[in-house]
């Protein structure tokens, strides 16, 4: 029923029958006057309505990827058939974010598919939030939908901090492996992470490792392959991601920098007859290492490379090749080792050498003539010069000749000059005849 006042009238069409969206075309049969009972039939009285669909969107339109806390949330809307092109706008609500209640301002969807983004600034903490729609409107058309009944659940992801933590290096040798640990990077929750590394100054190298983190602690290997020189290094950690589905970050700058000197140990260096030993000695690993000058520890193997150390009581064989190392304070070892083959003699005989260098570097710095001291306790030795006249003269009560004496042409206080020099010894056993023979100095 509807009252007809002026020749105007309104009336409402119930929404039950109008249940297509689309071209609806509406035919006047007849009037019937409720009062007089008048009815008159109508013809030729129609008109067309378009039914316009309802805004409708379900939860497999919507997409909101995971994000790292601080970072601006986008809203994908995709294969929403039920929003025809235009432009749209969106009341939305999010428990525990600030405000609760946001908008999306206008957004464009065309073919079904649009974005709006939500302000990173809302989310005060990271964890699970759930997106409700409250209502849907479009500027194109009357309709809207206060009631979409459409939610989605998403994470703000916690960002990589790492304020409190430590880096440290161990003590690093040339060529050897080297050990970083990170302590105190309680802010990071167990799992798997990416890690940005770099080294710069006397070696300059750029990694992305992959390291797990237990309870803040980690550690990752700088391979030998990188540590291939000596001097001053600085390492320096520039990001740190994790791979648990979370790309949140952190930069470098948290991290403390660590400077330290990448230490090669060098070869040691055998003196003249440092392996040679007399079969009566049982001479052992120990009495090698005597051999060698220096106050740092040597160990000696049985290869160039990696193989076994022996111990200091292990004796030695002739003919044998030894390995020696230097052994610094702070635990690294030489990166060449010294090759030394044994040689264990019968010391029935005098061993005298052609030559020595007396240069105070500790190392075949005296004319050492060996077991002579045993087998001619009453000997004495002379040595020359070219021209005959006497530099020095000693026994078994003397100390080896040094390289220098009073007399003759001297360099520099009572030190000769390198060359050749000649010697006398006689053995005064009464059966020996005296020897003669030339030895060169070396400076």
């Amino acid at each position: 029923m509807f009252t007809v006042t002026g020749g105007e009238v309104t009336f409402e069409i119930d929404t039950t029958q109008l249940v297509n969206p689309g071209i609806t075309n509406l035919v006047f049969n007849s009037i019937l006057n409720t009062v007089t009972t008048c009815e008159s039939l109508l013809t030729g009285l129609s008109f067309t309505i378009e039914i316009l669909p309802r805004l409708t969107l379900v939860e497999t339109n919507l997409t909101i990827q995971n994000v790292c806390l601080g970072t601006d949330v986008i809203v994908q809307i995709s294969g929403a058939t039920g929003l025809a092109d235009g432009i749209y706008q969106i009341i939305y609500s999010i428990p525990n974010a600030n405000p609760i209640t946001g908008s999306s301002g206008d957004f464009t969807i065309t073919s079904g598919s649009g974005q709006f983004i939500i302000p990173g600034t809302v989310f005060p903490n990271a964890g699970a939030y759930v997106l409700s729609i409250n209502s849907i409107t479009s500027e194109a058309t009357p309709c809207d939908n206060l009631n979409p009944a459409v939610s989605f659940s998403f994470e703000i992801l916690p960002a990589a901090t790492i304020t409190d933590a430590l880096v440290s290096l161990s003590a690093l040798c040339a060529n050897t492996d080297g050990t970083v640990s990170i302590t105190n990077a309680t802010n990071l929750s167990n799992g798997l992470y990416e890690l940005t590394y770099q080294i710069t100054g006397t070696i300059t190298q750029n990694q992305t490792i992959n390291v797990e983190f237990i309870n803040g602690e980690t550690s990752f290997i700088i391979p030998s392959t990188i540590i291939n020189n000596s001097g001053e290094i600085t390492l320096s950690i520039n990001q740190i991601n994790s791979n648990a589905g979370n790309a949140c970050g952190t930069p470098g700058h948290t991290f403390n920098s660590v400077t330290l000197t990448i230490e090669n140990v060098e070869t040691p260096q055998l003196v003249e007859g440092g392996n040679s030993f007399c079969e009566d000695d049982n001479a052992t690993i120990a009495s090698l290492s005597s051999g060698i000058n220096t106050n740092e520890t040597i160990i000696w193997y049985d290869a160039p490379s990696n193989g076994n150390a022996y111990a200091d009581s292990t004796v030695l064989v002739d003919g044998q090749i030894y390995y020696a190392a230097i052994q610094s304070s702070t635990g690294c070892e030489s990166t060449i080792r010294l090759e030394v083959t044994v040689f264990i003699n019968d010391c029935t005989e005098i061993i005298i050498p052609d030559g020595f260098s007396p240069n105070d570097d500790g190392i075949n710095d005296f004319f050492v003539i060996k077991n002579i001291r045993t087998l001619y306790p009453n000997f004495d030795l002379e040595i020359f010069n070219r021209y005959g006249n006497i530099l020095y003269k000693g026994n078994a009560t003397s100390q080896d000749w040094d390289g220098t004496s009073d007399k003759g042409i001297q360099i520099g206080g009572n030190k000769l000059p390198a060359g050749v020099y000649f010697f006398i010894i006689n053995f005064n056993d009464g059966e020996r005849e005296p020897l003669q023979g030339r030895v060169y100095l070396s400076r």
